[in-house]
């Protein structure tokens, strides 16, 4: 998967007639999508703003920040388990391949917040991790866009009331909307 994800860049980098400058600015957007867990599937929904530079005629560079929630939950014996909040920091590294059109590789720091419950007792923690993926971007008219993200984050061990507990591997899927300024 890495060697096809790099052959995407590359192929991003030397195509398209498309320029860099149609994507750069200031943006803010709304998402939606699945979202995986160790095995628990649910909703993810939240948001992100960011900011694209040109770098050349048809490569462009972002960094974008943003919040998301959860749906994911996972209920044994009384005991639930479920993924929170989501915050993000994240590098994106991508081109115009057509038209309004753009592929881009995405690369950061995700920080999640993971709770549970039992009876009337509650407990969580946070886990820090790291985010990878990959879109698609269309221009629609005026300054709109849509995407299609993957998204991949793998974290690091944690605690619980002094009890360790391993990290996991998280999968998400969504789809944006968003406005450039």
């Amino acid at each position: 998967m890495k060697v096809q994800m790099m052959a995407a860049v590359v192929a991003v980098m030397l195509a398209g007639t498309a320029r860099a400058a149609d994507v750069q600015g200031p943006w803010i957007e709304a998402r939606a999508g699945w979202d995986k867990f160790d095995g628990n599937s649910g909703l993810v929904y939240g948001g992100a703003v960011g900011y694209d530079f040109a770098v050349s005629d048809k490569i462009f560079l972002g960094l974008q920040a943003g919040l998301a929630g959860s749906t994911v939950e996972e209920c044994f014996e009384g005991v639930c388990a479920n993924a929170g909040r989501d915050i993000e920091v994240l590098a994106r590294l991508g081109g115009n391949v057509a038209g309004k059109t753009a592929l881009y590789a995405l690369a950061g720091y995700a920080n999640s917040r993971f709770g549970g419950s039992f009876a009337d007792l509650n407990f969580g923690t946070n886990l820090d991790g790291l985010r990878l993926g990959a879109g698609v971007q269309q221009g629609f008219g005026g300054n709109t866009y849509g995407k299609l993200e993957y998204r991949f984050t793998s974290y690091g061990d944690g605690e619980i009331e002094g009890e360790p507990i391993e990290g996991g591997d998280r999968h998400q899927v969504s789809v944006s909307f968003g406005i450039r300024f």
